[in-house]
């Protein structure tokens, strides 16, 4: 029986490699065990959901080993930028790429079987609350938290985003799926603007990532249910770098 899984933040750095262990000692060796695990678990007739934070490449011709590298893994892969994904450009180049197994979902959603997917990045949302430990990757570079000047302005961009997405999901799909890289819902499942945007579109599930270091109790790190949709953290060091089953179909 085919499987959904769904996985984000890989953080690839084939071209320039960059040691990830300097986060933890549950990043060491992380692309080998993650590679391991994928081929262990994921069949070819299987979807697999990349949540965002693919690669540390700053431009596409750095990142193109990364995403071929991931090409060659089984299953279908759909892919959503992430907050560190700057070598993500149009979504025409990225389509010319023609990787094999590979969906790039902008704007848009993709069918394959009874599965449709929709979603986007998002960003912070500030009516959610967050555990003192949350802790996102630093950027590239600097190691300090991205400064945007209008963050208002800049959610009110990807919640739109994520309704064009999802509103592009065909009507006859058996399972509709939403794949966001920053948290939906709060730390003790509060909702949100992009939340009701899930319960709106009749979203059965869907998987974020963003978040690392979180401590033991949030419900974030387990399955939480708000308005009838299912939301999964699958950041890679959460679920130890082994893609998390979303459903069966």
């Amino acid at each position: 029986m085919p499987r959904v899984f769904a996985i984000a933040d890989l953080h690839l750095s084939f071209a320039r490699p960059k040691p990830m262990d300097v986060f933890g000692e549950l990043w060491a060796d992380h692309v080998r065990r993650l590679e391991a695990a994928w081929r262990r678990e994921v069949a070819a007739q299987d979807i697999v959901l990349v949540a965002g934070d693919i690669s540390w490449a700053m431009r596409l011709p750095e990142a193109l080993a990364d995403l071929q590298w991931l090409a060659a893994l089984p299953g279908e892969k759909v892919l959503i930028r992430g907050n560190h994904d700057y070598w993500w450009e149009s979504i025409s180049k990225l389509r010319r790429l023609e990787l094999p197994g590979v969906h790039f979902v902008q704007y848009d959603s993709v069918h394959i079987g009874p599965v449709a997917i929709g979603g986007t990045r998002l960003w912070e949302l500030p009516e959610l609350r967050w555990p003192q430990e949350w802790r996102p990757m630093p950027v590239e570079g600097g190691g300090k938290r991205q400064v945007v000047r209008d963050q208002e302005k800049l959610v009110a961009r990807e919640l739109n985003r994520l309704e064009l997405s999802l509103g592009r999901l065909p009507r006859q799909a058996r399972h509709r799926l939403a794949m966001v890289h920053y948290p939906p819902v709060g730390s003790d499942g509060e909702p949100s603007r992009a939340s009701a945007i899930m319960t709106e579109h009749g979203i059965d599930c869907c998987v974020f990532g963003h978040l690392h270091a979180l401590g033991p109790g949030h419900r974030l790190g387990a399955d939480c249910v708000l308005d009838g949709t299912r939301y999964l953290l699958v950041s890679g060091d959460w679920v130890g770098f082994e893609p998390r089953v979303v459903l069966e179909f």
